[in-house]
């Protein structure tokens, strides 16, 4: 992830500087905003949508990332390794996402991305924070 037009906006007025990478983030077709929160691991469920439609997923993958986010590596996940209602969760959220990328008419690999994080103390998961449509870095074939 390259981590490209992302800020970090404190509450409260905004500054000049502040200001104008809104302005021209709305632009260029929008802003997601999101609390900022303290990731605690990564993964990506990265699949292939045919051209009928069809989609087909590889099995959840860790993506090594350094402090700064920025992807070092992927492995695949041991037997168990994430708890079966994650696991599910982000199978869920790929096959979502490839169901409206088929619709959407594109065919081709894709990649959706997710984490563990903690904010105020409490643990929870993202099973979407980012959707590649493309080969991603950690890019692993969906079974034949």
């Amino acid at each position: 992830m390259a981590r490209r037009g992302r800020r970090k906006l404190r509450r409260g007025a905004r500054d000049a500087a502040e200001r104008a990478w809104l302005e021209a983030s709305l632009r260029q077709g929008g802003v997601q905003l999101e609390p900022f929160v303290e990731v605690l691991e990564e993964c990506a469920v990265h699949g292939r949508v045919a051209e009928d439609g069809a989609c087909r997923l590889g099995p959840p993958r860790r993506l090594e990332c350094d402090a700064h986010g920025a992807w070092r590596a992927s492995r695949a996940l041991a037997p168990g390794e994430l708890a079966p209602s994650v696991a599910d969760a982000l199978e869920r959220e790929a096959r979502r996402v490839g169901e409206a990328l088929a619709r959407a008419g594109y065919f081709g690999p894709f990649g959706v991305d997710a984490y563990r994080y903690r904010l105020d103390g409490a643990e929870a998961w993202q099973p979407r924070s980012e959707v590649n449509a493309r080969y991603t870095l950690g890019w692993r074939a969906p079974a034949e």
